[in-house]
């Protein structure tokens, strides 16, 4: 008979991955609700006006010339959600890389904070590591810390994050809105952590 092997360090990382995972898609579930109904707002609203069968919403100047209107609420409203969607899923990153870094420290009883190093107490100790994770630590430290380090440390390991055709202009560069989270790059980053730890197995 073959022994079955139940690994609790390997559960509770694991597990912790699939809330985070099921937090956000509950999250970007109802943001994709939010903004859909925004955006038939906006248009319902746009149509009714030019069929006549609501009257124009905003204020005017004394030559005429709009100062605020509807339409450009209902904008701020579709930006604001858009902006949301980015926001939750660069905070979910941070929460990713953060549960790495701390089930790591209790696999190898380490409070070594330094990224490298804790990564070879985690494969000293005969974990594998995805060779990947790197990237998303360098993710994670931009997110955090917003400065031309990390900006350029992702640019290396994981510039696809970034705009196509992405430069750094003179000046204080916004690294922090330059990143272009998708579904896919937390999909991604997901299955990277994931990767770097025991799973309930062994």
């Amino acid at each position: 008979m073959v022994a079955l092997t139940f690994n609790m360090q390997g559960y509770a990382f694991q597990e912790g991955i699939r809330v985070l995972i099921a937090a956000h898609e509950t999250t970007a579930d109802a943001l994709h609700e939010e903004l859909q109904q925004a955006k038939e707002n906006a248009l319902a609203y746009q149509e009714e006006v030019e069929r006549g069968e609501t009257e124009w919403i905003g204020e005017r100047d004394e030559d005429g010339h709009v100062i605020w209107d509807q339409e450009q609420v209902h904008d701020m409203e579709i930006e604001s959600k858009v902006e949301g969607q980015a926001a939750i899923r660069k905070a979910f990153i941070l929460a990713l890389y953060h549960h790495w870094e701390r089930s790591a420290r209790i696999w190898t009883g380490s409070d070594k904070r330094d990224h490298d190093k804790l990564v070879a107490a985690v494969a000293a100790a005969g974990t594998t590591i995805h060779p990947r994770l790197g990237a998303v630590r360098d993710l994670a430290n931009l997110l955090k810390h917003d400065n031309d380090k990390w900006g350029h440390a992702l640019l290396l390991s994981w510039g696809a994050i970034f705009p196509l055709g992405f430069t750094q202009g003179p000046g204080r560069t916004n690294w922090y809105d330059a990143v272009r989270l998708s579904d896919a790059h937390l999909v991604e980053a997901f299955n990277i952590v994931a990767a770097s730890g025991p799973s309930e197995n062994g």
